[in-house]
């Protein structure tokens, strides 16, 4: 890991907001703005963590905690919340106004997973990353 940043958040609608501003202030501080090879990303990591914390808050009941990570090649988005409901990926119908958000996840990370429940649960994906990105100056072997 290169770099990590954490925050928690209330779990209500709000915090969809909340948790995009945060991971979109924190790679810009870190230095993923045009013209960084990373910059072309940011779209999709934050399109992610929108769709993750907004899981999150459908599900979960207690604060959420989120994190995002950069490494040589990609960002890691996790958030962790208090549904003992597995993360899936589920049939919608066309008409249906929600319920997309981990089919948005699939379509533009380069893998998404979950880890196991017990008491709380994280659910993460990964965006790759161009080369040469000001975000892996920092990452050790």
């Amino acid at each position: 890991m290169c770099q990590r940043a954490e925050t928690s958040l209330q779990c209500r609608p709000l915090s969809v907001t909340a948790g995009r501003h945060f991971v979109d202030k924190t790679l810009a501080a870190w230095g993923a703005v045009t013209p960084d090879p990373a910059s072309s990303a940011i779209d999709d990591v934050l399109l992610v963590a929108t769709e993750l914390v907004g899981n999150a808050v459908r599900a979960g009941s207690r604060p959420i905690t989120m994190v995002v990570e950069t490494h040589r090649d990609h960002i890691h988005i996790g958030v962790q919340d208090d549904s003992p409901g597995r993360a899936a990926i589920r049939p919608v119908s066309q008409d249906a106004a929600g319920g997309r958000g981990l089919t948005i996840v699939d379509a533009v990370s380069d893998c998404w997973g979950q880890s196991a429940y017990q008491g709380t649960k994280w659910v993460w994906a990964n965006v790759r990353i161009a080369k040469g990105s000001v975000l892996a100056t920092d990452c050790h072997q």
